[in-house]
């Protein structure tokens, strides 16, 4: 894995978390 892609997966990782703490 890049850095770049690294960053991409850990911000969609905090915005499904953050979806969910939301819904929840």
């Amino acid at each position: 894995m890049t850095a770049t892609t690294i960053a991409i997966s850990d911000l969609r990782v905090r915005e499904t978390d953050d979806e969910e703490a939301y819904n929840e």
